[in-house]
């Protein structure tokens, strides 16, 4: 028996350890396809990103080696096709919304031409080619000229045309008619400025560079240049520091700065223009001429400063000159006063008085610094308080 019983325990032994092995064995296998099968999902997913097919790459169960779901790749951005090149289907009413398109061809513009042009159609609804090119043709129409510069193309019709017509047609008119890039700094020179600064430099950018009105390129130079080339001497003073292109809100500050100083510039010297009707006054030896007004002062800390500072100025030289007109009789001679009776109104110094007054101190205070008996400026001027007594006559 106990032969029989230590081969029974020994045998059973046995087989427990194999049963052991066995099951190391498979779970050591089974550790192998989890990785494989892991390294197979990656390159799946890595493989579908590529692609750009998310959907295939990834379902719920199929989880990389670092237990997180593969996320999903960004879908690409579809190219848009531009409206020139662009040959799609018409609407069905298409022609009812472009029958009563009224264009004019101006040889001069042809680029805002065509902005003009396409915009319109775009809001028509027209895609195809041949459309776009009819409507171009019925626009050119009543120029016989441009017909004939093009009779060769508008000859053709829709089998022989070409895959894209309109756009053959606009780019004959565009090298026939368009700008050349040395024409366009030619144009740009011989401008002339006319009202604001502001317009006057738009004008120039979108002669010079239209497609960035930001003025954020290399032409920033050139188009400062001669923008500045034509500016009042005032306007010259204050925004000579100041950059003209860069972003949009560097090139609104500094053209409104130079649109307010023309503007306060221009009241002045309409002001000073206006001379009211006196008698003459008697022959005598002419006087100096005043000289020529001086910049404005800078250091303000907004445009609305200088505004308020030219405005107050302004006041104080009207209100100046009409009591010199109420202090002097009518016909009477003042040495002191020009040849209509009236003294001039006070003029800036090109340098500070001694005293040292701030760069935005009135007209009065930067002449005569602390000895100054009133002041131009009492809203915006710092020295406003700081007078002199004016001495009485014994």
């Amino acid at each position: 028996m106990d032969l029989f019983s230590g081969t029974n325990r020994s045998g059973n032994a046995a087989g427990r350890s194999e049963e052991a092995r066995e099951e190391a064995l498979q779970q050591q296998q089974a550790q192998r396809d989890a990785q494989n099968e892991r390294r197979r999902t990656q390159r799946q997913a890595a493989a579908a990103a590529a692609r750009g097919d998310i959907d295939s790459a990834e379902s719920d169960d199929e989880i990389l080696a670092n237990g997180h779901h593969s996320r999903p790749a960004t879908p690409a951005t579809p190219a848009v096709m531009e409206f020139d090149k662009e040959d799609g289907t018409d609407p069905t009413d298409v022609h009812n919304k472009t029958q009563n398109l009224k264009l004019t061809f101006d040889k001069s513009d042809v680029r805002f031409f065509f902005i003009q042009f396409e915009m319109h159609l775009e809001h028509a609804g027209v895609k195809s080619q041949w459309r776009k090119r009819n409507e171009l043709h019925k626009i050119l129409m009543p120029t016989p000229g441009v017909i004939d510069e093009l009779k060769d193309m508008l000859s053709k019709g829709k089998a022989t045309a070409g895959s894209t017509p309109y756009k053959d047609l606009k780019d004959r008119l565009v090298e026939l008619y368009g700008p050349k890039p040395a024409d366009a700094y030619r144009i740009a020179k011989k401008l002339q400025r006319v009202g604001k600064p502001s317009q006057f430099a738009k004008k120039l950018i979108n002669i010079l560079c239209p497609n960035h009105p930001n003025l954020d390129c290399c032409l920033e130079g050139t188009v400062t240049a001669l923008w500045q080339d034509q500016l009042p001497e005032p306007v010259l003073h204050q925004v000579a520091g100041h950059r003209l292109g860069g972003d949009p809100a560097t090139m609104k500050a500094t053209l409104s700065l130079a649109d307010v100083v023309y503007e306060t510039s221009q009241k002045a010297g309409a002001v000073a223009a206006v001379r009211p009707a006196v008698t003459p006054a008697p022959a005598g030896p002419a006087p100096a001429p005043a000289p020529a007004p001086a910049g404005a002062p800078a250091n303000f800390s907004d445009i609305d400063s200088l505004a308020a500072h030219f405005q107050a100025e302004i006041a104080a030289f009207r209100g100046y000159t009409r009591g010199q007109q109420r202090g002097s009789g009518r016909g009477q001679f003042n040495p002191r006063a020009g040849p209509q009776g009236r003294r001039p109104p006070p003029v800036r110094n090109p340098k500070p008085h001694p005293d040292g007054p701030p760069p935005n101190s009135c007209v009065t205070h930067w002449n005569h610094g602390r000895g100054a008996y009133s002041c131009a400026a009492k809203d915006t001027c710092p020295w406003k308080d700081i007078l002199t007594t004016r001495p009485r006559r014994q």
